[in-house]
């Protein structure tokens, strides 16, 4: 083989390692408004410490992903590599609730609806979000007291 024809080879790797623009980026989800919902496929859930739970909004402001009174927080990452940073302590015990009761924490549907509006002070004591995982091709949450799927 001459030295031509060795460069030509090398040119013409195997390329299925190579990074990709959509490889770079990171696709995060956003928090579900007041009465609107979001579906996703969680691959994992990450615990997030230090720098990682710093953020930033796209105009530059600063931000924590650290749930109330600890310094860390929780992101789930999707199967396709997105990431939802969980909002609180009442989304995080419902999901757990959910994979203790599943078995297991990867490869969960979810369906996370915003259903109250938690600012306001009427309702400070009340659920302000439904977590729902696909049960026998159900959308379904689980009772709080019973620990059974509604």
């Amino acid at each position: 083989m001459n030295e031509e024809q060795f460069a030509d080879d090398l040119l013409e790797d195997d390329m299925s390692d190579a990074l990709q623009l959509d490889d770079l980026a990171v696709a995060y989800i956003g928090n579900p408004k007041v009465g609107e919902s979001i579906t996703l496929k969680m691959k994992k859930m990450v615990k997030l410490t230090g720098d990682s739970c710093k953020g930033k909004t796209k105009d530059g402001t600063a931000f924590t992903k650290a749930l109330s009174s600890v310094p860390h927080g929780y992101e789930i990452v999707t199967d396709k590599g997105s990431k939802y940073t969980i909002p609180g302590w009442e989304v995080f015990g419902k999901l757990k609730a959910i994979f203790h009761k599943l078995g297991k924490t990867t490869d969960v549907d979810l369906r996370i609806t915003h259903i109250l509006d938690g600012m306001k002070s009427e309702n400070k004591k009340l659920d302000k979000y439904n977590v729902e995982t696909l049960v026998e091709d159900e959308w379904k949450s689980l009772n709080r007291e019973s620990r059974e799927w509604n």
